[in-house]
């Protein structure tokens, strides 16, 4: 009897260990969009904005991201809790990518590293 009793949570177990993987699946249903992409004025870099949506009940969240040209890895330059129209960015220069949050609290947007490989980052928050 006490054989049957663990065989009979062994099963339970594993029923409840699949409900919570496809509960967790479920979860997962976000979406990636690149927004716009911008070529250094070198031409050795790109940002782009990236849009992630998780729908109802989650923030979207907009970062802009740079990396080496034709590099997939990319770093995250700022990163903010809004949808992609906030987020604007320019080159300044080869040097330079000036990001643009407009109707950001400071609190939001955040600069997520002030350089990369000799390029510099300027967040500036617009009304």
């Amino acid at each position: 009897m006490n054989q049957r009793t663990l065989s009979e949570r062994m099963h339970w177990f594993r029923v409840i260990l699949i409900l919570v993987l496809i509960l967790l699946a479920g979860c997962s249903d976000c979406t990636e969009t690149i927004r716009d992409t911008k070529p250094s004025p070198d031409d050795r870099f790109v940002a782009v904005l990236d849009y992630t949506n998780c729908g109802a009940g989650v923030s979207p969240i907009s970062n802009v991201e740079v990396s080496e040209k034709g590099k997939v890895e990319r770093i995250v330059a700022v990163s903010a809790p809004v949808t992609a129209s906030h987020l604007e960015f320019t080159w300044t220069n080869a040097s330079t990518l000036d990001i643009y949050c407009k109707k950001c609290d400071s609190s939001d947007a955040k600069l997520m590293q002030s350089s990369y490989r000799g390029i510099q980052f300027r967040l500036t928050l617009r009304d």
